[in-house]
């Protein structure tokens, strides 16, 4: 028994050739899951480092406003410090021209 095209239409398609399209399709599908599987893993390995970096910079993080207060603080004792070189300065120059006369 002989099949003839009547119509130009696609020819009839045989237990291989389906067997052949259902093994590429399952083969794509599965291949595109594991893709998305490999994704999904990778989006979650990204997840918690970037969870564990937060936690690192929260941990070291200073506010501006504590990092001016510093600045300040060391300012204000810095020039106290050159108030009293200045002063010392001064009381040693005193000394020598007394002792000088």
């Amino acid at each position: 028994m002989e099949v003839v095209n009547v119509g130009g239409g696609l020819p009839p398609i045989s237990w291989a050739g389906l067997g052949l399209i259902v093994l590429c399709v399952t083969t794509t599908g599965g291949g595109l899951i594991a893709c998305l599987l490999w994704i999904y893993r990778e989006l979650n390995n990204l997840r918690s480092e970037t969870a564990a970096h937060r936690i690192e910079v929260a941990k070291t993080y200073v506010s501006t406003v504590t990092m001016r207060e510093v600045e300040q603080r060391l300012e204000i004792a810095l020039t106290k410090m050159s108030d009293r070189l200045d002063k010392s300065i001064d009381t040693i120059l005193e000394f020598v021209a007394k002792n000088q006369r």
